[in-house]
């Protein structure tokens, strides 16, 4: 049954993107500090935000948190994991196994169960059944096997 091997690489993937994202917001937050601000006309003065000192305070904020060297290994864990996943994916596809094939017919090339109950000569309903015991197969097993991954997160998996 691949597509449990699928679904984990899945949900590394999207953790893997989850820690870039964070570190890019961290670098927009300190970013927009550079920005120029509004012009307020409604007080007695009119002030202006100086470039030089904002500038100067990004710089420093980007060296303190060390912002571009957190994105670098990140960056590559999101394309390592990618290629993993799409490894698992065409595993998934050439996969023999009927749970494999519904699976991947459903939830990666998004068929209505009457077009793979056609393309697999089944029944509607034995493909209805074989779908929802996929779905309580992953959630059954993705809760036992996200005790031992390397990220330790625990997480269900949500197949749609």
């Amino acid at each position: 049954m691949l597509y449990l091997e699928y679904e984990k690489a899945k949900a590394s993937f999207a953790r893997a993107q989850m820690m870039f994202e964070d570190a890019l917001l961290e670098k927009e937050r300190l970013f927009t500090m550079t920005q120029p601000r509004a012009i307020t006309y409604d007080k007695d003065t009119v002030q202006t935000s100086p470039c030089g000192d904002v500038l100067d305070k990004y710089v420093i904020a980007l060296e303190n948190e060390k912002i571009e060297e957190r994105l670098k290994p990140y960056r590559d864990l999101v394309m390592n994991r990618e290629s993993l996943l799409e490894i698992k994916e065409r595993e998934l596809r050439k996969s023999p196994d009927r749970y494999d094939k519904i699976y991947t017919y459903r939830f990666l090339d998004g068929m209505s169960l009457r077009t793979i109950a056609k393309t697999l000569c089944f029944s509607k309903s034995e493909v209805h059944r074989n779908l929802q015991y996929i779905l309580k197969s992953i959630n059954k097993n993705a809760k036992k096997g996200t005790k031992g991954d390397r990220m330790g997160q625990n997480e269900t998996f949500h197949a749609s």
